[in-house]
């Protein structure tokens, strides 16, 4: 583990020399404050890196003369090889008018028509109406800039190059170009005292204290002599005067009055000079609370009031603030409900109440399953499963029989369920046919008790009856089944909420957490739906256990594939019949198994309806019936005789035999069911046909008697303990995962994914319009590349107490300090990731890329909101937007929580592998490792479906450049779940995401650096010297590397050195340095200790101590470094260990043969008289021949000189280190 030094920054820094500005009257302030002014209307370059060729922005400008007054005619400004332009508040892209905001490219344009702002990373241009244009610049283009702005190196006085400012002049085709004579300075003077008197007016008081004011006192002279008295050009300079004032870091007061260049604002807002630069709304009344940068000049509400963004009335109290949901406005105290809770508008966020409603577990398409609590998976079953019980075994459970459809075909189908009540058995068969303790024939309705037969004692009422031709119904007291007979067999348990935390089976245990769904009547939560659902086998031995498959049955057909997407499709149209539940439940998962279900299945057009009725169902339960959707091709709604279809059927007595039972049939409410029924006044017979009551026949017990013409009424730490494990809660950190092109796994593990530019809150403390003392907030930021604008990093804000973190690829990480609570924090890394430790509070594992893992600590339960969910251990209802409203969409979800209300908005992008099919196949092809036996030892411990979808897609959508990147990131994801189950998976190879770990190793007989799979979190260190670091850190992929003590030493190579003055102050851990032993010194920096006498340090950047023995002769003092079992190699000899170096020596035998092997263990000895030593990658390459060498990308050919041999100073090309 090596620490990481973090900068530190103030909260409000002098930054004026990265800012260049142009105003009024022909006014430059240089970045480096040179003044100047250029009175002609002629366009001109501000800012370019002087490497034109390669600039990253060329930004120009040009005035024009309207009626006397100065302003800007265009402000060009060109980056990435996109053309923006600027004209009276119009702004084009490439000759394009667009409107604001927008985000393209990297490319941010946001603001007003008034005041515009144009960004990309580093370069950002301020455009005001009142005729100024600011650039800023970050630090890393100091020294290589060229324009009007200056050269950006510190010195104000070589800005104005010998040629002139005319240098910077650019004529273009249509350009109107020419000299503005100003009048003579030379009464100008008369002025002074007037500028001394603004200047020193109580508005600029504060900015008297930041920064030099006789630059801007000449230049307000200038004006009022050179402008005739027009006030819009002394107000100008005035109005620069006060930004520059912030950029410095003071805080302007009020200088404006009614007769001196005054403000207007809308409505009931205040301009103030100096407002902070993140507004308070309705949307986010806690803007300003984490919000960084200067102040800034503008329009602001009053204290104690908001900007009302959402009825858009002005300022307002917050707790005036509006709602807003499915498009309608509610005030405050205004609610609305739905199907299972209830939701109240305060302050502008919505408080929602859960209401009592049940858990439903499904059975669908023969292979999908829900659990109660959420979770899904698929599977392609051949036995008798349990799909759910009570976890004590008492009295209840439910079986099905899942096997092929037909045994000509691989598909599967729900064959029967059983229902087993205290020993008492209904058994349902796909036809219909319901049997009683397997023999007898059970007819329909009846109410179990009393009347069946008298052997048989069941506790409690049963009530069965069939509501419709498509569906059964079982029902007793806390359990409800809903049998789906049509277009195929398909399963809904209903279990009322008094049975939460009672079940198990494959439906779950019900108490609100898919994170331990898996969880087995042994304790063991497993890893992957396969190993759960062998557990969950009737009978153990009746069956063989499934094993991973990972079949794509679309795979075998792309014109059924086709036709799938195509019919499915209608689940997900915005303005077809199923959009109106869209709000309410997502259609993703299940148009995904309508695809999969239409592509497997023999008849695909029952299993498309089949599939789309699962959706319908879905919607039904949440109180939105759905109406014609059975009417068009494929499907068909079409009911024999006088039946007609229905789509929202809860009447339970359409039989003939419901007239004639004693008892209620219908003992609580059911999901509103489809299927044929009866028409109104009759009922279904015993043949299937709809009569009259008065043709009914009637029933008595079980027997049928002829119709008489009148009608009767009737959640781990786990120990095997006495073969059973016993487990016990273990206080654990929750875990918010984002990687790749956006995808995302919660808290309470949702999985979802976007693709978006803004700034997103990724967590906060900031929910229901309270905030917690501890004021933390994540926000997080995309940095695109390439021309698909593939994901290449991120930037990450962290807040905490009185901490700002800015973590970024190009500027490492940035602690800024203000007023607040202090925490203990350490900042350092482990493996291939940057770690930050917030003691009591989380931990932050990036790995300067996409891969970003957030650890909260568990007291943040429920009491935090954004992107990464609620972390209340139920992901159902992760998707609460900012305003605390709940959506079932990912994008609608995303979009709340933009920072920036104004940035675009994300939306429904096409699947990249459509985008382009051309990379399709590779994509799948390179994917494949993760269902591969590579990680065989990880597939029963995490599911691979997720992370290899990911895969593909991410694959997909990269440029051809950066795919290696892209498909590398979606298998470490996989890995790194893996490692946090323990399994270490060695999935790089050379040819397959290599990291090189070699290449840190300066010389060729150095092996300090090496890969490993699992590698510690926590190393020890001169700063850490106990290895202690946050338990909840798992398992990280690592370049290891080894060191004689582990703890980190550094060298002086100068003579005038003693003993003793070597020494780090910070602690004592190293001994002084042996003067007699002048080896390499390590240049990392000097707040490490010496190692001890007679080591050194053969490393750049990392530290490995090594020492020398007296008894090894200088040929042969090179040590194998891997560990201390390997010794130093004798002569003539080397190791031969898989995965580490090979040591050689000479002597003088053998000349000009010290040249290792470097990469792998099939090194051989080396023959004295035939010196024609072997490539050693693999067997298939033979030795060298004279005079030639091998260019293999990433392998070492080594090669060796004898008086034979001439001319064959050949080295590799691949690494400078490797030569001859």
């Amino acid at each position: 583990m090596t620490t990481l030094m973090a900068t530190k920054g103030e909260p409000n820094p002098d930054h004026r020399s990265t800012i260049c500005s142009t105003w009024g009257n022909f006014h430059f302030k240089t970045f480096d404050g040179q003044f100047f002014q250029v009175p002609d209307t002629c366009n001109y370059v501000l800012a370019v890196m002087c490497d034109s060729t390669a600039s990253d922005f060329n930004i120009q400008m040009q005035r024009e003369v309207v009626n006397k007054t100065i302003t800007f005619d265009a402000v060009t400004i060109k980056m990435e090889g996109v053309l923006i332009k600027i004209t009276n508040g119009i702004i084009t892209m490439d000759n394009k008018v667009v409107s604001i905001p927008i985000n393209k490219n990297g490319i941010k344009i946001e603001g007003s028509p008034s005041s515009i702002k144009v960004s990309r990373y580093g370069v950002t241009v301020f455009w005001e109406e009142d005729n100024s244009v600011v650039i800023e610049l970050a630090k890393k283009y100091q020294g290589q800039t060229c324009g009007l702005c200056g050269n950006y190196n510190g010195n104000k006085d070589d800005d104005i190059p010998q040629a002139g400012l005319a240098t910077w002049k650019v004529s273009t085709p249509t350009e109107s170009c020419e000299e503005v004579t100003l009048p003579p300075r030379n009464k100008c003077n008369q002025n002074v005292s007037v500028c001394k008197q603004y200047l020193s007016s109580p508005g600029f008081a504060d900015c008297a204290k930041v920064m030099d004011m006789s630059s801007f006192e000449k230049t307000c002279v200038d004006d009022l002599c050179q402008c005739f008295g027009n006030h819009d050009c002394l107000c100008n300079t005035l109005t620069e005067i006060s930004r520059q004032c912030t950029h410095a870091g003071g805080k302007p007061g009020t200088w404006r009055t009614e007769k001196l260049c005054s403000k207007t604002c809308p409505m009931n807002m205040e301009y103030m000079e100096c407002g902070g630069p993140c507004k308070s709304t309705c949307s986010d009344p806690g803007a300003n609370l984490m919000c960084s940068g200067h102040c800034v000049d503008g329009c602001f509400c009053p204290n104690g009031t908001v900007e009302d963004d959402i009825a858009k009335t002005g300022c307002i109290p917050v707790n005036e603030c509006p709602c807003v949901h499915n498009g309608k406005l509610y005030n405050p105290g205004q609610s609305y409900k739905q199907a299972c809770k209830n939701c109240e508008c305060a302050a502008g966020h919505w408080t929602c109440t859960s209401l009592e409603c049940p858990g439903i577990c499904s059975i669908v398409g023969g292979s999908h399953v829900t659990t109660y609590d959420g979770k899904t998976f698929t599977f392609s079953g051949n036995c008798d499963y349990v799909f759910t019980k009570h976890s004590d075994d008492s009295d209840i459970a439910v079986v099905g029989s899942l096997g092929k459809c037909d045994q000509a075909r691989a598909d599967t189908c729900l064959h029967s369920v059983t229902l087993v009540i205290s020993g008492t058995t209904f058994s349902f068969s796909s036809n219909g046919v319901v049997t009683l303790n397997g023999s007898s024939h059970y007819k329909l309705p009846g109410i179990t008790g009393t009347i069946l037969p008298t052997h048989f004692v069941v506790p409690g009422p049963v009530s069965i009856f069939q509501p419709s031709s498509s569906f059964i119904i079982a029902d007793i007291t806390s359990l409800r089944l809903e049998i789906q007979l049509a277009p195929v067999m398909q399963l809904y348990i209903v279990a009322s909420t008094k049975e939460k935390g009672k079940m198990s089976g494959l439906c779950g245990n019900y108490n609100d957490v898919q994170a331990d769904d898996f969880k087995t009547d042994s304790g063991i939560t497993e890893g992957t739906p396969i190993t759960f659902i062998n557990f969950w086998k009737k009978n153990s031995y009746s069956c063989p256990d499934l094993e991973n498959t990972y079949d794509n049955p679309c795979s075998l057909s792309v014109d059924t594939e086709k036709l799938a997407k195509d019919w499915c499709s209608r689940l997900t149209n915005k303005s077809g019949v199923f959009s109106a539940c869209h709000l309410e439940i997502s259609p993703e998962t299940y148009y995904k198994w309508c695809v999969y279900d239409t592509c497997k299945c023999a008849d695909i057009r029952k299993c498309m309806c089949a599939a789309v009725s699962n959706y319908a169902h879905a919607c039904a339960a949440r109180g939105i019936i759905l109406q014609g959707w059975m009417d068009s091709e494929p499907c068909g709604s079409e009911c024999s005789e006088n039946m007609k279809y229905s789509y929202g059927m809860t009447n339970c007595g359409g039989t003939c035999r419901s007239l004639s039972e004693q008892r209620d049939t219908c003992p609580g409410s059911f999901t509103p069911v489809d299927g044929c029924i009866c028409a109104v006044g009759t009922y279904l017979n015993e043949e299937g046909s709809c009569v009259p009551a008065h043709q009914c026949p009637c029933y008595k017990d079980d027997r049928v008697i002829e119709a008489l013409g009148t009608s009767y009424i009737g959640g781990d730490a786990c120990t095997c303990t006495n073969g059973r494990w016993t487990c016990t809660d273990y206080e654990c950190y929750g875990t918010c995962t984002i990687y790749g092109e956006g995808h995302f796994k919660t808290f309470d593990g949702k999985q979802y994914s976007f693709l978006g530019d803004c700034e997103h809150i990724l967590t906060h403390d900031y929910c229901n319009n309270e905030q917690s003392p501890y004021y933390l907030r994540l926000v997080t930021e995309n940095i695109p590349c390439g021309t698909s604008n593939t994901i290449c990093s991120k930037s990450i804000n962290l807040f905490f107490g009185r901490y700002k973190m800015i973590l970024s690829e190009a500027n490492g990480i940035k602690v800024v300090e203000s007023n607040g609570t202090d925490y203990q924090y350490r900042i350092h890394t482990a493996g291939i990731y940057n770690v930050i430790e917030i003691k009591g509070l989380l931990n932050l594992l990036w790995d300067n890329k996409t891969s970003l893992m957030i650890q909260l600590h568990s007291k943040f339960k429920g009491k935090v909101c954004g992107l990464c969910g609620n972390f209340d251990g139920n992901a159902n209802n992760d998707f609460v937007k900012q305003d605390g409203q709940e959506v079932t969409d990912a994008v609608v979800f995303v979009n709340s929580w933009k920072v920036n209300p104004i940035c675009p908005e994300v939306s429904n992008v096409i699947n990249p592998c459509q985008k382009n099919p051309h990379r399709s196949a590779w994509a799948i092809k390179q994917c494949n490792i993760i269902k591969s036996p590579v990680f065989k030892d990880c597939h029963s411990h995490v599911d691979s479906g997720p992370y290899y979808d990911a895969c593909v897609k991410d694959t997909c959508a990269c440029d051809s450049g950066g795919d290696c990147d892209c498909f590398c990131t979606a298998v470490a994801a996989y890995a790194a779940e893996c490692r946090k189950k323990g399994a270490c998976v060695a999935w790089r190879s050379p040819t397959i995401c290599p990291l090189f770990c070699d290449y840190y190793n300066s010389a060729p007989d150095e092996c300090e650096w090496h890969y490993k799979t699992c590698g510690s979190p926590c190393m020890k260190t001169c700063r850490n010297p106990s290895g202690t670091c946050s338990n909840q850190i798992p398992l990280l992929e690592a370049n290891t590397y080894i060191t004689r003590s582990f703890y980190y030493c550094c060298y002086w190579s100068n003579t005038t050195y003693t003993n003793t003055s070597h020494r780090n102050t910070t602690n004592s851990y190293c001994n002084s340095w042996n003067t007699t032993n002048k080896t390499n010194r390590n240049t990392i920096n000097n707040n490490y200790n010496c190692c001890l006498d007679n080591t050194y340090i053969t490393r750049s950047f990392y530290y490995c101590c090594y020492w020398s023995n007296t008894t090894y002769t200088n040929n042969t003092s090179h040590r194998n470094t891997i560990n201390s079992n390997y010794n130093c190699c004798s002569a003539n000899t080397y190791i031969t260990r898989s995965f580490y170096y090979c040591c050689y020596s000479s002597n003088t035998t053998y000349t000009n043969t010290s040249h290792r092997n470097t990469i792998n263990s099939y090194c051989n000895f080396w023959n004295t008289t035939n010196k024609t030593n072997r490539n050693t990658i693999n067997s298939n390459y033979n030795c060298c021949s004279a005079n030639n060498y091998i260019t293999r990308s990433f392998y070492y050919c080594c090669y060796w000189s004898n008086t034979t041999y001439t001319n064959t100073s050949h080295r590799n090309t691949t690494n400078s280190y490797r030569n001859c």
